[in-house]
């Protein structure tokens, strides 16, 4: 198993269908001796409980052992243990989907398990909703009492669009979180709270606090201000960019997953659009197809917009 393996994995039904922030868990093949992560890697939910994972760089030798850790998965209480599924598949072509080994194991996870409040945000501020450009995003949020998110570590954010500089790691966010108290006089202190990107994909990324910061407290509130923001790329996804929403989330990065956002309680955002005085240049299809043969360099076919 390697880089060009892929790990099916099936989960039990009393896991959330998408398994949690938004369908898109993160996952971390540990060493060799299951002391230490190792290398983070893509990774998304398929269809009904279904998990896909990127094989590890390292190859893993047959009969050898691999470890993983999936973080941020959501789940419900449950009476009865069910079973995991986990193959693996040579993904060496789009066509090639066979599922080569297979194995069952049962659900070995014990605790509590529950609902909790969601972390309850108060205003969502996006500078700039213009297609194919970068925007600043604030978020002020409060982190619930009795939410079971003290001491988090880490604060994550996933994008309602893509991001491709961030996914091919020629950009990265800038992110600065800060804490809000306010004083009997009603004067506001911020404080930031100092710490590095952990994690960057292509739709989100994990701002992980230092050793020395103070960790997130129940019943505080914060500010998030993430800059260098690519925004929406595709023109058919910012017709209904407003239907999207944020996921804000806070955990430990040790173990995963804390506390997240609703839905319901996340303020809408706008539709993305052209800048003014610009025009947007689409393909006409999803395909081009180019003849063999001698091309000028820097050659562009364009076909302006309607009415140009």
């Amino acid at each position: 198993m390697d880089g060009d393996s892929w790990v099916m994995i099936s989960f039990p039904s009393y896991y959330n269908p998408g398994l949690g922030n938004n369908g898109a868990p993160r996952c971390v093949w540990r060493n060799s001796d299951n002391t230490a992560d190792e290398e983070s890697v893509f990774c998304y939910a398929g269809w009904d409980w279904n998990l896909f994972v990127k094989g590890p760089k390292t190859a893993v030798a047959t009969a050898a052992a691999a470890y993983l850790r999936i973080m941020n998965v959501a789940m419900n209480s449950f009476a009865t243990a069910g079973t995991f599924g986990v193959g693996i598949m040579n993904h060496t072509s789009m066509t090639n989907h066979q599922v080569n080994e297979w194995g069952e194991a049962t659900d070995t996870t014990t605790g509590a398990w529950g609902a909790s409040k969601p972390i309850q945000v108060d205003a969502l501020v996006v500078s700039s909703s213009q297609l194919r450009s970068s925007t600043t995003v604030t978020i002020d949020f409060m982190l619930p009492a009795d939410g079971g998110t003290a001491d988090a570590d880490y604060v994550a954010l996933m994008l309602p669009w893509a991001a491709p500089t961030w996914h091919d790691g020629s950009a990265a966010p800038s992110v600065k979180l800060e804490l809000v108290t306010t004083a009997s006089d009603n004067t506001v202190t911020k404080t930031e709270a100092t710490g590095t990107n952990r994690f960057v994909a292509g739709c989100g990324f994990v701002f992980g606090l230092d050793a020395a910061a103070t960790k997130f407290a129940e019943g505080a509130k914060y500010k998030l201000t993430v800059k260098n923001v690519p925004t929406q790329q595709c023109s058919e996804m910012a017709k209904t960019q407003n239907l999207r929403n944020f996921v804000l989330s806070v955990g430990k990065v040790a173990s995963g997953g804390l506390g997240y956002s609703h839905a319901q309680n996340m303020p809408a955002i706008a539709k993305a659009t052209v800048a003014a005085g610009h025009q947007l240049l689409d393909f006409v299809s999803m395909e081009v197809k180019l003849n063999r043969g001698t091309y000028k360099l820097d050659a562009v076919c364009v076909k302006p917009g309607v009415a140009n």
